[in-house]
């Protein structure tokens, strides 16, 4: 009876199969992650963001109110459609005497950091004075020069810039996606004038979900 030796598996061996393993593992969410899926863990990244610049915003308000000074809304700073919103971002950006200011605590809007305007595909800048419309994801909504308990929460602060709903948003405009970043065509993401934060894809998009009040139109200035 021929006996036949058996070799075991040399620790060699063992390390070039947990290699293997690994690679596969972290090749795992490319293959097997859907667009879907992606954009939609992008847009809740995105939606944090947005968030962000409401908080930085309404914080100014409630400083600037209890001092006697105008809100920093776009309308009450003189912005409305004719302007773009990468300028009332570089003016939130600014000091006092309109210059750009690398110091977030001498900014007219403290804490709006550069990342918050882009996301999704859209590139942050490098420094303040680099932003421009390249670096902002975001077209903003000119609200009514009003306290924040004034305006209805519903109505939309910021929109992803790749929503084209004209030069205002009323109860007879038919939003589109263009095919720009962030999102191109599948979704979009608004940030209401009370803080909330939505995100839909594009079949679930309406003016109603982002301006709900029927009797206003609203400028928005794209970037």
């Amino acid at each position: 009876m021929i006996m036949q030796n058996r070799k075991g598996i040399t620790l060699v061996e063992v390390c070039a199969i947990v290699v293997i393993v690994a690679i596969l593992f972290a090749s795992m969410p490319c293959c097997f992650l859907s667009t879907s899926t992606l954009d939609h863990a992008r847009s809740t990244a995105l939606k944090q963001k947005g968030r962000m610049i409401w908080v930085s915003i309404v914080s100014a308000n409630s400083e600037r109110e209890a001092i006697g000074t105008n809100t920093v809304w776009p309308h009450a700073l003189g912005y409305d459609k004719s302007r773009t919103s990468t300028e009332y971002f570089r003016l939130l950006m600014s000091d006092t005497n309109g210059c750009l200011t690398t110091e977030m605590r001498q900014q007219l809007v403290s804490d709006i950091h550069l990342s918050d305007l882009a996301g999704a595909g859209v590139l942050s800048a490098s420094s303040t004075d680099q932003f421009s419309k390249t670096n902002n994801a975001w077209s903003v909504v000119c609200v009514d020069n009003k306290s924040p308990a004034e305006l209805s929460s519903e109505v939309s602060l910021l929109i992803t810039r790749n929503v084209d709903v004209g030069s205002q948003i009323s109860a007879a405009t038919i939003p589109k996606l263009t095919p720009i970043m962030p999102f191109q065509k599948t979704r979009a993401v608004w940030v209401t004038c009370g803080g909330a934060c939505f995100d839909a894809r594009a079949k679930s998009i309406t003016a109603g979900t982002l301006c709900p009040v029927s009797n206003q139109t609203f400028d928005v200035m794209y970037p």
